[in-house]
């Protein structure tokens, strides 16, 4: 009997889940665990993420990921028991494809692999993400496509759908924000609040795990002068503090891994043939991935590296074209390296 093919994607901020046709489960990537030999999770996802500041006693605040990476054993085991068990019921009926970062080492891919198989899914495939984006190239006409994720930047330049070159960088949009939270709570004697529900556009909130409002207070406009605003406690009294600035004083930390991506872009394209370089000068680079967002993305990228700027900022994008992809016998080979 044929095996119902499921995609899989996460990050320490977000669980995705496509299969069927339509996205089945889109959820915060945290736990909320018991303290003991024997852990049972007392919430998962959104109910999860907002008990952060409200843990039981003698219960755990968890995100199992870092990345593609598992940074809690059994905080994923949970979580993924929790998140599975209404929607596939049967383990042994799916195959679950799991797009991961590239350069997870040999133990990193295990801990991937044991955390679904303990709980009792082991038709499990990693799918390193290049092979996605030169497919992805392929799609949309480009043979230059770049991945800005949280914490890390990938580049693919591909031809016909095949990977020509791979290109990874340890540096996302995550930390840039907490360099900038760091900076600013030394600065002014605070600590940001991570009190879920309080931030607003324009509102910095920034604590592990949760990034997102650097894409949405900060520009890549080196001279907007939109006010943001920093709401968090003060260090000595514990009192509500809140701190005003321009998204222009801000801009050297926060395009710092933008930047970053502009000089991955020429120095890949120094390897380049004059035939090879006129196909991107004709059709630019396709950017996807969480971190292409922020405002001003479009105009700095294209200073950067002057090609043209073409992008999704469907959050969801890369694991929808996996979906996709699953039926595809020549990509599967290719990234797997097995038929099926």
């Amino acid at each position: 009997m044929a095996k119902t093919k499921i995609a899989v994607a996460y990050d320490e901020e977000r669980f995705s889940v496509y299969g069927e046709g339509k996205l089945l489960l889109s959820v915060p990537s945290c736990v909320v665990r018991k303290k003991s030999a024997y852990p049972i999770a007392e919430s998962v996802g959104g109910k999860a993420y907002y008990q952060e500041n409200k843990v039981p006693d003698g219960y755990l605040f968890v995100r199992p990921f870092s990345g593609s990476k598992i940074a809690d054993l059994q905080g994923a085991k949970l979580f993924i028991r929790s998140c599975f068990k209404k929607l596939f019921a049967k383990a042994s009926s799916y195959r679950f494809y799991v797009l991961i970062e590239t350069g997870l080492t040999k133990e990193d891919r295990s801990k991937i692999e044991k955390a679904f198989v303990a709980c009792g899914y082991k038709n499990v495939y990693l799918v390193e993400k290049p092979y996605l984006l030169a497919k992805i190239g392929q799609k949309k006409e480009v043979s230059f496509v770049v991945d800005m994720g949280a914490k890390q930047t990938e580049a693919v330049t591909c031809k016909d759908g095949k990977i020509v070159r791979a290109y990874t960088m340890g540096i996302g949009y995550a930390d840039a924000a907490k360099e900038l939270s760091e900076k600013l709570c030394t600065e002014n004697d605070m600590t940001f609040s991570s009190e879920k529900g309080q931030e607003e556009v324009g509102t910095f909130g920034i604590h592990e795990g949760k990034t997102a409002p650097i894409l949405s207070c900060c520009s890549l406009f080196p001279t907007d002068y939109t006010r943001v605003t920093g709401i968090g406690s003060d260090i000595i009294s514990g009192e509500r503090k809140s701190i005003y600035m321009s998204s222009k004083e801000l801009f050297s930390l926060v395009s710092k891994p933008y930047r970053k991506t502009t000089e991955l872009i020429a120095n890949m394209l120094m390897a380049y043939s004059e035939q090879e370089l006129c196909a991107v000068i004709n059709h630019g680079v396709f950017y996807l991935g969480k971190g292409v967002t922020i405002n001003g993305f479009d105009e700095f990228m294209y200073d950067g590296t002057k090609l043209f700027v073409n992008k999704t900022r469907n959050p969801i994008y890369a694991l929808k074209e996996l979906y996709a992809l699953l039926e595809d016998k020549d990509f599967l080979f290719d990234c797997l390296g097995v038929k099926e």
